[in-house]
């Protein structure tokens, strides 16, 4: 599990966020999305275990998304499915409409992500990385 962006809806208006992927990934899929209040106690970079007691205050981000009323803030959590060799996404993309209207927003990624029990990256991740930057 990774941190994600904080998501504060400052507009007046009710947003709804529709979507999130991961851009220019290699060897990591979303597994789901968590919207995590930002007084959360959750400790970004551990395995996720739906079992302790911190990810109570927390909700899957469905295929319908999330509604976010003004003033609202939250931390989003990403879930990843990881290869067994590692890999990383240099940024994410989070779709979103406020009334009719449609935005994109491209948050900073995971430099590289390990599979659970890994203590360093391979070089092909490394390398990957250093072919990809923030669009």
């Amino acid at each position: 599990m990774v941190d994600a962006p904080v998501l504060a809806n400052r507009t007046g208006h009710t947003v709804h966020v529709r979507g999130v992927q991961l851009g220019a990934s290699h060897g990591v899929r979303i597994h789901e999305v968590r919207a995590v209040p930002v007084s959360s106690e959750i400790v970004y970079g551990q395995a996720y275990d739906p079992a302790h007691p911190a990810w109570a205050d927390t909700s899957v981000i469905g295929p319908d998304g999330i509604t976010l009323q003004p003033g609202a803030v939250v931390h989003l959590a990403y879930v990843l499915d990881v290869d067994r060799t590692g890999g990383s996404f240099p940024y994410s993309v989070v779709t979103y409409t406020v009334g009719p209207l449609g935005y994109r927003a491209t948050y900073p990624g995971a430099n590289a992500v390990l599979p659970a029990g890994e203590a360093d990256c391979s070089g092909g991740v490394m390398e990957q990385l250093a072919a990809h930057s923030i669009p």
